[in-house]
């Protein structure tokens, strides 16, 4: 019986030093670590900065046109969408569909390349204009989730723009601002992709390049061709003044450039 016992305390004293070694030796081995995979792509940012007349933008700031009309800008916002860079080589990449409404900058991931400048547009193109928005991811830029307030109703596309202000019509510069102004276009016929936009930049890997992208409230009512009349071309929802709905898209769209 006594050797019995001792050897059975014997086993259990073994088994304690064998727990003990292995624990210290797996508290001792290094954690196994995930493969460090090396970046192969650079990340773009673009901010859009808005301003008037090359000062920095603000609502219910009195503005002038060259007609000495005074304005106050209430809302603002419209779709910028098809966002292309450059190569020096004459190829474009198309980097970025729609930035969403009301957000003034994005970052997005790009394989490492020069660039000499990029073009976007004003509005929605013909082949997203006139999807269901329901039908939508709640996440797209263009679902009803993110832009119910700019739609037409589905059938009809959406609305590229909301520029709402009030203007004193008197040519003083100090009268009341009694005159409402609403710039709403839309239909395909208002889609304006801008002018090339010159600009010399480079994504590399592992980096972030970071773009300012002005865009001039000041000629959305003032173009080198003509200033808008508040007195008389102060509102359209394109099927009224489909005319002044165009000429509005265009401008907008002359309006981006880079510092």
């Amino acid at each position: 019986m006594i050797k019995i016992k001792v050897h059975h305390l014997f086993l259990t004293a073994l088994m304690s030093m064998s727990l003990i070694f292995s624990s210290c030796k797996d508290k001792n081995k290094p954690e196994p670590t995930e493969p460090v995979i090396p970046p192969t792509q650079g990340t773009l940012k673009i901010n859009i900065v808005p301003k008037f007349n090359g000062a920095p933008f603000a609502f219910y700031t009195d503005y002038y046109n060259p007609l000495n009309q005074r304005i106050q800008f209430e809302i603002l916002k419209f779709f910028v969408t098809n966002f292309y860079a450059k190569k020096a080589s004459g190829d474009s990449v198309l980097f970025k569909f729609d930035m969403g409404i009301g957000l003034t900058s994005f970052s997005v991931n790009m394989d490492p390349n020069d660039f000499i400048g990029m073009s976007l547009a004003f509005g929605v193109d013909t082949n997203h204009n006139h999807q269901d928005p329901t039908a939508l991811d709640p996440s797209h830029p263009l679902s009803y989730n993110q832009a119910n307030t700019m739609h037409w109703g589905w059938a009809s596309g959406y609305i590229f723009m909301k520029c709402e202000a009030k203007a004193d019509l008197s040519g003083t510069g100090t009268g009341t601002l009694s005159q409402f102004v609403a710039y709403h276009p839309g239909d395909d016929v208002c889609y304006r992709p801008t002018p090339f936009l010159p600009k010399n930049f480079s994504v590399t890997i592992g980096n972030t390049t970071t773009l300012n992208l002005d865009v001039d409230i000041a000629k959305f009512i003032t173009s080198d061709e003509d200033t808008l009349d508040l007195n008389t071309e102060n509102l359209t929802h394109f099927t009224d003044f489909p005319g002044l709905a165009k000429q509005v898209s265009g401008n907008v769209a002359k309006s981006f450039s880079f510092e």
